[in-house]
């Protein structure tokens, strides 16, 4: 017997069906069916409400995928600026490196910064 059965009338044949027990012993139809605590109604305004809640969380979650489709973009951005400044620091330590090593002296003495360049 099916678990659906449980839970009320068959719809194929409109009549109430039984359970088995707990302990595994099917019922026969000849004892009084287990009765139900209460019944529940729902009805067709309650479902409606229910996909009206479904269709709100599933448009708030399309809204947040785009929302971190957008910042994962922006961050690929950053990252991809940080490398560039990174890269650009690099050449000008190298430039400086260059140019204190060009500003030297034969004898290894440095030119002192405070000389004014005539330009």
């Amino acid at each position: 017997m099916q678990p659906s059965s449980c839970f009320g009338h068959s719809r194929r044949s409109g009549s109430e069906s039984t359970c088995s027990s707990s302990s595994g012993s099917s019922r026969r139809n000849d004892e009084t069916p287990l009765r139900r605590r209460e019944n529940v109604v729902i009805t067709s305004s309650e479902i409606g409400k229910v996909f009206d809640a479904i269709n709100a969380l599933s448009n708030e979650m399309k809204l947040q995928r785009e929302a971190l489709a957008d910042l994962k973009s922006s961050l690929e951005d950053l990252q991809e600026d940080v490398n560039e400044l990174k890269a650009d620091k690099k050449d000008l330590l190298e430039q400086i490196e260059m140019l204190n090593s060009a500003s030297s002296s034969d004898d290894g003495s440095k030119i002192a910064p405070e000389v004014p360049v005539s330009g």
